[in-house]
């Protein structure tokens, strides 16, 4: 990993100046500028802060976390120099606390306003999950290898031998004219009807059973062996596997409702004037 920037500590450790100077009891000191101590916590914030794939390199790597921290006290330096030149007075400054204040209000009025108006209860999920069903339906998918030929007869002695139990990964890595499944053995994937892939392949692999299948699938593209892994059918999903999704999917319908209402609720408190005619 290269050495983090102080522009993405910056970001990391953005609640860095409110959150330091104060060490709590069973929090350990890692640094200090002038009287502002720097403590687990506020590392333990900043590796939080970081996108997915850097904060787990981080936090599986001393060194990285000690690269963090040496930005850290780089990040309160700045800030110690730009107190010491008044940028608390900066206009600048003082217009983006303002825009911030303002987003910060709303975002915590609207939180607020939805834990206490939306709730989802079990009666809602029963309700809703027997309404929608079909949603919860999964397609019949077909996990399966194949190998490609473009002639006939060679395609027909590479089959024999696959029927007769050779490898067929050694077989697909030898022969086929496929290059990317032949570097996988000749392993395509698992697939649901209609994912791309060309029909008379497509409608072999979902009729053929578990194993190589017995007959040569012509398709635009040549001659293919295929092997079928596994054959998962197509079924509903119960409740309990779908619970967490059915909780977003209502909690997401239940919080527009509550914020249209709010919406109108505040159109009757408060007076609004709009002139659309004057966007430029």
């Amino acid at each position: 990993m290269k050495k983090m920037t102080l522009r993405l500590c910056l970001a990391a450790g953005l609640t860095l100046g409110t959150l330091a100077g104060v060490a709590l009891a069973s929090d350990t000191v890692l640094a200090t500028v002038e009287k502002r101590q720097i403590t687990q916590q506020d590392l333990n914030r900043a590796i939080q802060s970081l996108p997915d794939e850097l904060r787990a390199q981080v936090r599986s790597n001393p060194e990285f976390k000690a690269q963090l921290l040496d930005e850290l006290v780089r990040q309160e330096m700045v800030y110690h120099e730009a107190q010491r030149q008044n940028f608390q007075e900066n206009e600048v400054v003082r217009n983006r606390l303002k825009l911030l204040e303002r987003e910060l209000m709303i975002n915590a009025f609207l939180e607020e306003y939805l834990s206490r108006n939306v709730s989802v209860s079990e009666q809602d999920l029963k309700e809703f999950y027997e309404r929608n069903k079909a949603r919860f339906v999964t397609q019949a998918t077909v996990a399966a290898s194949h190998i490609l030929l473009e002639d006939e007869q060679k395609a027909r002695e590479v089959l024999r031998r696959a029927r007769a139990g050779e490898n067929f990964g050694q077989l697909a890595r030898e022969h086929s004219l496929d290059p990317g499944s032949a570097r996988q053995e000749g392993f395509i994937g698992e697939f649901y009807r209609g994912q791309g892939l060309v029909k008379e392949f497509e409608d072999a692999a979902f009729a053929a059973e578990v194993g190589v299948h017995p007959e040569l699938v012509r398709t635009e593209f040549g001659y293919h062996i295929i092997k079928v892994h596994e054959k998962n059918p197509s079924r509903t999903v119960s409740l309990d596997e779908a619970r967490d999704r059915v909780t977003e999917i209502i909690a997401e319908e239940k919080q527009n409702q509550a914020l249209m209402r709010l919406i109108q609720e505040l159109e009757l408190r408060y007076s609004v004037r709009t002139h659309k005619d004057r966007i430029q």
